[in-house]
């Protein structure tokens, strides 16, 4: 086997997630495995390491309380577009820490 293919458990470790997770990530298309002839599942190393990078991003709930405003209010920038999450995965939304930040640098110039 390919030496940058990994089995989900190691995927499940690298990402910090649960098996079912990541079967249920494949089930509804959010980060599709690659599947052998009994049904296993496998990632390529590059997808992990994307997905990886994606999952840093900061949830809703945290952006909220860095900023010091209320999810709903975050949920309705986002509509907005006040303040946008970048992307989606499952139920949760994450925006970038940049975007956090520079949305305070802004409110910061402002008020003074």
């Amino acid at each position: 086997m390919d030496l940058s293919i990994v089995s989900i458990h190691e995927a499940s470790i690298f990402l910090n997630k649960s098996h079912k997770t990541l079967q249920r990530w494949d089930d509804n298309g959010t980060f599709p495995a690659i599947k052998d002839s009994r049904g296993r599942r496998f990632y390529t190393q590059e997808a992990l390491t994307n997905m990886k990078n994606l999952l840093n991003g900061v949830t809703r709930s945290e952006a909220a309380k860095q900023i010091g405003v209320t999810e709903k209010t975050m949920w309705l920038w986002d509509k907005t577009g006040l303040l946008r999450s970048c992307y989606v995965i499952g139920s949760t939304s994450y925006y970038l820490q940049q975007d956090i930040d520079n949305y305070l640098a802004m409110k910061k110039e402002v008020t003074v």
